[in-house]
Order: C-alpha cells, then sequence, then structure tokens
C-alpha cells in the first residue's frame, strides 16, 4: 500500500509540472544566491544595479543595447540573445580583470573598448566592429577573444599587447602598424589590410590583402609565424609574405576575399592542408561555437521518506567556465 501511495504521489507531481511555453526575454542579475530579475528593455538598469564580481544573465531573445562601467559580466544563451546596438565598456579604476566581460551575445553593432585593461576577455560574442581605443600612455595586456565572429573589422593598435584570438572568425583585421605579440589559433580572417609584423597565425585561413593606396607596399605579414595555414597566393591581390617562418602552410591563388569570407561563414565548407590536417573556426581540434556550455550530470541521488512521503533528488553537475 505504501508504494501504492508513494508512485501515486510521484504521478501526481508529474502532471502538475508546468508545460513550457514561449516566455518573454527575461534579464537576471545575480549576486551569489540572490536573484533578481527585469524586463528585456531594462539592461542597463541591471548593470547600473550590479556591483563588481556580480553576474547578469540574458535569456534568448532580443535586448535594448547597454554600456558597462563595472567589472561584471554579462552572458546570454548564444547566438540568440540579440543586442540591438552597441556596446561601450569603460570600467575605470581597475587594473585587472578577473573574468570575462561579455559571453554568447550578438551584437546589432559595435564592441568599444575605451579604457586599458590586463585581462580583457570576450568570449562566443557575434558583433560588427572591435575597437580598442588608442591613447597615449594606454596599453591592453592579455586581450582574449575567444569563439567570436567580428563581421567587419578588428581595430588592433599598438597599444594592444599579448593578443591571442581563438576559433574566431574576422572578416577585416586592420592592424594599426601593429607590431607586438599577436596570436590567431584556428581562425578565419578574410582580409588583413594593412601591414602586420611579429604577429603568429596557427592553423588559420588567411585571405588577400587590400591595398589602402597606390603607394603603399603589397607585403602585409613582415617576419610573422604562419604555421599549418592556408593563404591567398593570388599574385594580383593575394596576401605577401616578407621574411616570414612558414611551416606546414598551403599557398592557393586566383580566389579573392568573398571566397574566404564564404568560407568563413559556412560551417560545411572548411578547408584542410595536404597532410589532413583541418584548417580554420570549422576545423581543427577545437571546432567554431558560440552555444553556451550546458551543465551535464555528473551523478544523482535518490532518497524517499516513507513517512513523510517525500523525495529527494540530489544531482552533482559539471562546473561551468566562470
Amino acid at each position: 500500500m505504501k508504494k501504492f501511495k508513494l508512485f501515486a504521489m510521484a504521478s501526481l507531481m508529474m502532471t502538475a509540472m508546468p508545460i513550457k511555453a514561449d516566455i518573454a526575454p527575461t534579464v537576471m542579475l545575480h549576486r551569489g544566491n540572490e536573484v533578481k530579475t527585469y524586463m528585456y528593455y531594462e539592461v542597463q538598469k541591471a548593470v547600473d544595479d550590479a556591483v563588481d564580481g556580480d553576474t547578469i544573465f540574458l535569456s534568448e531573445g532580443t535586448f535594448q543595447p547597454f554600456n558597462i562601467n563595472k567589472r561584471i559580466l554579462v552572458r546570454g544563451a548564444g547566438p540568440n540573445t540579440i543586442i540591438e546596438g552597441s556596446c561601450i565598456i569603460d570600467i575605470s579604476g581597475t587594473e585587472k580583470l578577473t573574468m570575462p566581460v561579455l559571453d554568447a551575445l550578438s551584437f546589432n553593432g559595435d564592441i568599444q573598448v575605451e579604457n586599458a585593461y590586463n585581462q580583457f576577455t570576450l568570449r562566443k560574442c557575434g558583433m560588427d566592429n572591435l575597437i580598442f581605443n588608442e591613447e597615449d600612455g594606454k596599453e591592453y595586456y592579455d586581450v582574449k577573444i575567444d569563439r567570436c565572429g567580428i563581421t567587419n573589422r578588428l581595430n588592433l593598435p599598438n597599444s594592444v599587447i599579448q593578443f591571442n584570438a581563438f576559433n574566431s572568425r574576422i572578416y577585416v583585421l586592420y592592424p594599426h602598424n601593429y607590431i607586438g605579440s599577436g596570436k590567431f589559433f584556428h581562425c578565419n580572417i578574410g582580409n588583413i589590410c594593412a601591414p602586420i609584423t611579429g604577429a603568429e597565425f596557427y592553423s588559420c585561413t588567411l585571405g588577400g590583402c587590400t591595398k589602402l593606396n597606390s603607394a603603399e607596399s603589397k607585403t602585409n605579414l613582415l617576419g610573422c609565424i604562419i604555421n599549418s595555414c592556408i593563404y591567398n597566393s593570388n599574385t594580383t591581390t593575394g596576401l605577401s609574405r616578407h621574411d616570414c617562418q612558414t611551416s606546414n602552410s598551403i599557398g592557393i591563388g586566383n580566389l579573392d576575399n568573398k571566397d574566404f569570407y564564404n568560407w568563413n561563414k559556412t560551417d560545411s565548407k572548411y578547408i584542410s592542408a595536404e597532410d589532413g590536417y583541418l584548417i580554420g573556426a570549422y576545423g581543427g581540434q577545437h571546432p567554431y561555437n558560440r552555444n553556451p556550455e550546458v551543465p551535464g550530470v555528473k551523478k544523482h541521488q535518490i532518497s524517499i521518506d516513507a513517512a513523510t512521503r517525500m523525495m529527494t533528488v540530489t544531482l552533482t553537475v559539471d562546473k561551468l567556465d566562470k
């Protein structure tokens, strides 16, 4: 009889579970164990209410644009979390950031970084342009973009030190006479439109270069490392290399910038080197993916108290990236 009662209770609980329905886009401000919710047009209000260390979660949906002036993380639910506008990041009074600033968001506009930081990270974000403000005396250390899509320009001034890009799609790389330690891993770069010196490219696709004026040299890669890459070797509009170290790289001619950009956009059209090594954001060891991490259940435990007819379920889930 007791078993029957427990079974009936469990069945009743299951039938009482809510049925999933369409809901409005939601903003949630997390501070420790406290959660506060906002409407989709109140992202900036959530940012204003946040303090350093908080996380703001956005569901799928379309949201109003916002600016960030605190050491917080704004995290979306993937490419379907859409911000209708640009974002200005201007965090003052800090030298080091301990977590990413933006994660899993799609901006119909630019991301503009105003102040210089140490350990500045953008992850799984889409944007039109990524712009670093360049002023005398400002230097950005340990800048990282991870699984991002830039549909127009990445502006990379000399003030950006220790730059790293992983598994990202960049239509135009615009270095401002960049001489530094920029490194690109498994990236698809459609166009390098100004000379870049001392950069390193590993398992990337590199498109052609655009001459900004007729007097400018076509040599856009100066003393760079090009390892396991595919690059445009078209002699008219292609990528020119000078004193570069190359390894397992292949030059492909008669390909314009549009072809390289199409490779960037189409996940079924990755390319591979002669040895079968997969190249670019859709290949290699870490394919391009802007979906957020979802915790998986590592173990579970179910206990039933027959006297109170209560069931307790304990789940242990994977730890997600902060």
